[in-house]
């Protein structure tokens, strides 16, 4: 009876041995992500792209430089530092000095305050723009070359991924104050007369800044807030109350003590 059992023990344990063979290790992914772009595919178009040999990698130590006391500069950090975590998962670190890889962002004054280069090194990148516009799309040009999860936020990432980012020089700037225009015309209908009025759309948007000139006023100003991110928007929002209150200057009113008398004798009244 107990070499019956024993066999029967035996089989058993075979069987399960067959039905869950042993866990295999998880093989680890690539080293790098490939960006969601080549540089052929840049949009815009830049006036000067060069493709340079070699490329630049963020890793964990990669660290962001740029000057904080200037908020036009911190904002775009900022986004770097948000799109690169989405991206990837790292949490690149802003810094007030130069490291072995570097992102560096920057402003020079120049003559198209809309103007940008970036650079492109196997040990830093260079975002410098000619006004707080040109470093603002020195990113968005910058994102192109960037793996593409980075557009979506709601990725998560178990284990940051390093990610490479192609060598290169790119110079742009508008060449036209507006770059263009769309009509809708998928979900509205137009008539031949409204696609005309569109001759007039310069005169429209001027009328439409004076308009908000004139009403705006130091107890009711009007506001021009950056809405592409979320995070950015709700600050800026956020800091415009803060300060609207602290200019009120709300405090307690001043009475005089005959008013306090009357007051007193009202309050008796009520709690009768």
């Amino acid at each position: 009876m107990r070499k019956l059992f024993l066999f029967a023990a035996i089989v058993f344990l075979g069987a399960c041995a067959r039905r869950h063979p042993p866990v295999v290790a998880p093989q680890a992914g690539p080293a790098t992500v490939k960006p969601q772009a080549r540089l052929a595919d840049v949009l815009p178009r830049p006036a000067v792209l060069e493709p340079r040999d070699g490329e630049f990698v963020v890793t964990p130590q990669t660290v962001i430089a740029a000057d904080r006391s200037n908020a036009d500069v911190a904002r775009v950090a900022d986004m770097v530092a948000q799109y690169i975590k989405r991206a990837s998962g790292l949490a690149v670190k802003p810094s007030s000095g130069a490291a072995a890889s570097t992102i560096s962002l920057s402003i020079t004054a120049g003559e198209n305050p809309e103007a940008y280069q970036i650079t492109v090194a196997p040990d830093r990148i260079s975002v410098v723009g000619s006004g707080p516009a040109g470093l603002f799309y020195g990113f968005q040009t910058l994102r192109q070359l960037m793996p593409v999860a980075g557009e979506y936020e709601a990725l998560l990432f178990q284990q940051p991924r390093p990610f490479a980012i192609p060598a290169v020089h790119i110079a742009d700037e508008p060449r036209f104050e507006w770059r263009g225009a769309m009509l809708d015309v998928a979900r509205h209908f137009f008539s031949v007369d409204d696609v005309k009025e569109r001759e007039s759309w310069n005169n429209y948007m001027k009328a439409y800044e004076e308009c908000l000139s004139e009403t705006s006023t130091e107890t009711a100003p009007w506001y021009v807030v950056p809405a592409d991110d979320k995070a950015t928007t709700r600050l800026i929002v956020s800091r415009i109350i803060l300060d609207a209150f602290k200019d009120l200057k709300l405090e307690y009113p001043q009475l005089s003590p005959e008013r306090l008398q009357e007051l007193r004798k009202i309050r008796k009244l009520l709690t009768k």
